[in-house]
């Protein structure tokens, strides 16, 4: 009985991360976690500040906006949708070609 239990606890608790995985809940958290470890780690003279995170269906990928002091923001694109660990595009290492 108290296996049966256990194993429906563990059923339940798979499936609430499912859908929020799939959701984009988690996905949004992982990418937002990275883009402000990266912004640190490479800008870090740059004081900016996180804003907002969206995930855009037409480029399968996460926006991440960040502010500057001065009110600027600036957009980092990470990818893919379901592990968003990638810079897709940073707009301080942009060259147009």
């Amino acid at each position: 009985m108290i296996k049966d239990s256990k194993k429906l606890i563990i059923i339940y608790i798979i499936g609430i991360m499912l859908i929020l995985w799939i959701g984009g809940f988690v996905p949004k958290q992982i990418g937002k976690f990275y883009a402000i470890n990266y912004v640190k780690k490479n800008y870090p003279h740059k004081d900016l500040i996180f804003h907002d995170i969206d995930y855009s269906p037409i480029h399968e990928s996460y926006f991440v906006s960040f502010k500057d002091s001065n009110g600027k923001v600036y957009s980092f694109e990470l990818y893919p949708r379901y592990l968003p660990v990638s810079i897709q595009f940073d707009p301080f290492n942009f060259v147009e070609g």
